[in-house]
């Protein structure tokens, strides 16, 4: 169940496909779910004079917005997907140190960031191995802000039972109780986390028709979202104790 935009180990191949992405209903809608939110926590995280680590940064969807910052790193493993996205960063470019390499391993000297932003990143990699390196690199207090998808939303249930009966390594989804499990492990304490968008995956011919049903799931179970979170993403505030 992999997008046209990678591979079977799940490397991004097309970046283009992968901004576009969006156009296809279901894509715009967990875009219109979440796009507001982590809009959101950017303006509020980002403060003048500070320095961020976005990690698995991609084609720099999140990056453009970190113009408040002193300072950016930007790492990702993957050069074409660098390249293809570095006219965004064009009129911050001067803030913005670009790394390709792994997220897990960085070049990125330790205690000198502020906060650590990671959207589309936890899903590839081992999650300990993360939590240190985002120790390492943090300052004292710093925050640590991760979007990952949520294993107990009804589509990536069946996307994780697809692979199992393939026989075949899949994306990693994981709980909150996982990631609040390691994240103390590492010498981390969760402050909160937010989880939306709801929804049953069907063929995309019929997906635009289900919006407003989804809609409305969402809405109706967004109260609910707290104490058992089941929307398709979760993200999560850590901070360094």
């Amino acid at each position: 169940m992999s997008e046209k935009y990678t591979r079977k180990d799940f490397f991004y191949t097309d970046p283009a496909a992968y901004d576009n992405r969006v156009k296809l209903p279901i894509e715009n809608f967990i875009a219109s779910c979440w796009n507001p939110i982590l809009l959101n926590y950017l303006e509020k995280e980002i403060k003048d004079g500070i320095t961020v680590a976005d990690l698995g940064c991609g084609t720099f969807i999140h990056t453009k917005h970190m113009g408040m910052a002193a300072r950016v790193y930007a790492v990702d493993i993957n050069r074409e997907m660098l390249d293809y996205g570095m006219p965004k960063i064009e009129t911050i470019k001067e803030k913005v140190t670009v790394l390709c390499e792994s997220g897990t391993k960085t070049s990125i000297p330790s205690d000198s960031c502020n906060l650590v932003w990671i959207d589309g990143l936890s899903e590839f990699i081992n999650l300990s191995d993360l939590f240190i390196e985002v120790r390492r690199i943090l300052k004292k207090d710093g925050k640590f802000i991760i979007l990952y998808p949520n294993l107990l939303h009804p589509e990536n249930i069946i996307v994780v039972a697809y692979y199992w009966f393939l026989n075949r390594d899949g994306k990693k989804y994981r709980t909150i109780y996982e990631f609040k499990k390691t994240g103390i492990a590492n010498g981390f304490g969760l402050i909160d986390f937010q989880s939306t968008a709801v929804f049953i995956y069907l063929p995309g011919f019929i997906q635009k028709y289900l919006l407003g049903l989804w809609g409305f799931m969402t809405k109706l179970y967004q109260p609910f979202q707290k104490k058992f979170p089941i929307g398709n993403n979760i993200i999560c505030t850590f901070v360094k104790r």
